[in-house]
């Protein structure tokens, strides 16, 4: 960018006087600074040294730059009688897409685009330029020749443009295929760099863990959701993307099911929480239609959609045009509500055919208990002072069934595992359950202690209730949901040196062995 060109745009904008001689000095300045000059010493000779380019990471540089290249999009906007089609330009900053029906288009728009540059002395990086394209393959080609580019390299069937991955078929569910894995590799890279830079998943605390991955890894997955038209098969493998960054965070097993690890954790399925995007955006379309902005007809058709897939479109007002609309904050919270009663529905649904289905390796007959919308969360909430990030972490694994146990291990194995491959390894009387291990095996009595004691120093009321539970299984039951913080947390401190014990045996029979 030549910076007198920037002045005399900044001029034809009315800025002028002592304003622009303030940002004229305050660039020069930010220039200087990047050389490692003393802005104090900044002289007239300093300032008119500098004429090309603008500090990269200065407050300034993006207003000034949208200034430079405003005037762009109006040339190419302009056209004579003759032309009957419009040259459609978009651009955010410095990324610039043209949308052409004909080759006939692109070759004006691109001459546009250089006579622009040649008259501000602008350059653009040849490597930059992509075309992609529905039909036309020789007439591109064509257009690439005539201006010495390469067309294997310009001419691409997948253009990467804001984030977005398209293709010449965007508008169908089908042309959204690679952009979900580019960003389920996107967010799965982002995971492993948050491991190769230090962060250990084994001691990081549940709620942590928890907070990464819905405030960033997520929202990386789903970026775009608002005018994404998928497939199930494409959202499916995005949600056993997501369940597999669950199940490392917080260690629970492999074949702990997608959908109990994203229901655990309060995680809509990707189908949803798609839906959830494109439902906030409709109140802004609806927003700008009432404004007299044009919105495309394809983005109002998918916002509609998605409202129809949560079932809310029956609202009345929801298909009329609206005159009062409900504030933002309001929206969005009434939008969340839809799509975790919408994710209630999926979640029992799966549920309930998984329970009747006899391959136990994948469904609920491996977990404990059956979780809660919000279970998870008011847990971390509430044992945030009372529990360490360890037994929390301690504390879903028991909830999955995965803190190891012959016995729940083997369930995920094949079917018709030997008894004996069961058998608890501390006391060889029964088999190597979590209700066993922690309430029931005699070579554990000594870590077992502090749960009867906690147990005891409830309030009569409460104590009187725990002692009532007939058997183990009532009594993990009750540890499993929460009922009392006291019993919980004591009982996941017993669980941990437990297990250390338990690998202790092991280690002694490899030994013997």
């Amino acid at each position: 960018m030549v910076r007198n060109a920037l002045w005399v745009k900044l001029r034809r904008k009315g800025i002028k006087g002592k304003l622009l001689q303030a940002i004229i000095m305050a660039t020069a300045i930010l220039g200087l600074n990047s050389q490692n000059q003393d802005r104090k010493q900044t002289t007239r000779k300093d300032v008119a040294k500098l004429s090309n380019g603008i500090k990269q990471g200065s407050v300034l540089s993006p207003i000034l730059f949208v200034i430079f290249v405003d005037d762009l999009l109006d040339e190419l906007n302009e056209r004579d009688e003759r032309e009957t089609e419009p040259l459609p330009g978009l651009m955010f900053m410095d990324d610039l897409a043209v949308i052409g029906c004909s080759t006939a288009t692109i070759e004006r728009s691109h001459k546009i685009i250089m006579n622009w540059c040649a008259k501000w002395e602008a350059t653009i990086n040849p490597t930059k330029l992509e075309i992609l394209q529905k039909n036309m393959s020789q007439q591109a080609k064509q257009f690439t020749n005539k201006h010495g580019l390469d067309a294997k390299e310009t001419i691409k069937k997948h253009l990467k443009y804001l984030g977005i991955t398209t293709n010449a078929h965007a508008g169908t569910p089908q042309g959204w295929k690679h952009h979900a894995e580019a960003r389920g590799k996107k967010m799965m890279t982002a995971f492993y760099l948050a491991g190769r830079r230090g962060m250990q998943w084994n001691n990081a605390s549940a709620g942590t863990g928890l907070r990464l991955f819905d405030r960033i890894f997520t929202k990386i997955g789903l970026y775009g959701g608002e005018i994404w038209d998928h497939e199930p098969s494409q959202t499916k493998k995005l949600d056993k993307q997501q369940a597999k960054i669950i199940k490392i965070s917080l260690q629970l097993h492999p074949n702990t099911p997608t959908q109990w690890a994203l229901w655990e954790t309060n995680t809509l399925p990707s189908a949803i929480a798609i839906d959830v995007a494109k439902a906030r955006a409709w109140r802004a379309c609806k927003i700008k239609q009432r404004e007299g902005t044009p919105t495309p007809p394809n983005v109002i058709k998918l916002t509609q959609q998605a409202l129809d897939r949560l079932g809310y479109r029956k609202a009345k007002w929801i298909d009329t045009d609206l005159t009062d609309f409900p504030n933002k904050e309001k929206w969005n919270e009434m939008v969340t509500k839809w799509g975790q009663e919408a994710a209630t529905t999926s979640f029992e649904d799966w549920w309930d055919s998984k329970s009747n289905d006899k391959d136990r390796t994948t469904g609920p007959d491996l977990m404990l208990i059956k979780p809660r919308w919000g279970d998870t969360q008011e847990f971390i909430k509430h044992f945030k002072k009372q529990i360490s990030g360890c037994q929390m972490s301690m504390f879903l694994k028991a909830r999955a069934n995965s803190v190891g146990l012959k016995a729940d291990a083997t369930i995920r194995g094949k079917d018709g595992v030997a008894h004996h491959l069961k058998m608890c390894r501390c006391c060889n009387k029964a088999e190597e359950t979590l209700a066993h291990v922690l309430l029931s095996c005699e070579e554990h009595a000594e870590e077992r202690t502090p749960i009867r004691k906690a147990i005891h120093s409830l309030p009569s009321q409460q104590r009187n209730q725990w002692l009532k539970y007939k058997n183990d299984r009532q009594i993990l039951n009750h540890i499993l949901k929460g009922t009392s913080p006291l019993i919980t947390k004591t009982a996941m401190r017993s669980l941990e040196k437990m297990l250390e014990k338990i690998t202790a045996y092991t280690q002694d029979e490899q030994t013997m062995a």
